[in-house]
């Protein structure tokens, strides 16, 4: 008996099928790869414009002796004379700046993504005791909504730093 033999064109076929899925393997690893470098950077950015609020929430102090008086979030973002980005606009806080990079459309449309810890009203700065959390991402109020930044959240504290927390209703005071 003669052992079978593939024929060539079959053989080639063969080699064609099993680079394909090498190529879509591969092609699945850098696509998950991107997202996740895209996460990270609005990560960073989110991070970065949380700090950038915090620098303008100090020359805010600065200039009248206390921080402002603020909504937890206002009804109306854009206008509202107690909403974070109406009072911080002349102290450098752009819109953009008031946009978690990472918000969903609908939620960017309000044009404020973060939450204001309103027993910081009318007072100074902590800064020797304990830091106090001054500004979190708004999906933090909801367990429905995922975390916007690789399961967790952006949350700036009184010394200026910004931590990424996994639970904001347990870690967050009054929140």
């Amino acid at each position: 008996m003669k052992p079978h033999r593939r024929d060539p064109s079959s053989r080639a076929g063969h080699v064609i099928v099993r680079i394909l899925g090498l190529l879509l393997v591969i092609a699945a690893v850098v696509g998950a790869l991107f997202y996740v470098l895209g996460q990270v950077r609005r990560t960073a950015t989110c991070a970065d414009q949380l700090k950038s609020i915090y620098r303008a929430l100090e020359l805010y102090e600065m200039e009248r002796g206390v921080l402002p008086s603020l909504a937890f979030y206002p009804d109306h973002a854009l206008e509202d004379l107690d909403s974070l980005r109406v009072v911080l606009e002349p102290y450098g806080v752009s819109g953009a700046r008031c946009i978690c990079p990472s918000a969903r459309p609908v939620q960017r449309a309000e044009g404020l993504t973060y939450l204001w810890n309103v027993s910081l009203n009318g007072q100074r700065m902590p800064r020797e005791s304990e830091a106090v959390w001054m500004l979190v991402d708004m999906n933090a109020l909801s367990d429905d909504v995922p975390s916007p930044h690789l399961g967790r959240y952006n949350a700036l504290f009184s010394d200026g730093s910004v931590r990424r927390i996994r639970d904001p209703r347990r870690e967050l005071p009054g929140l």
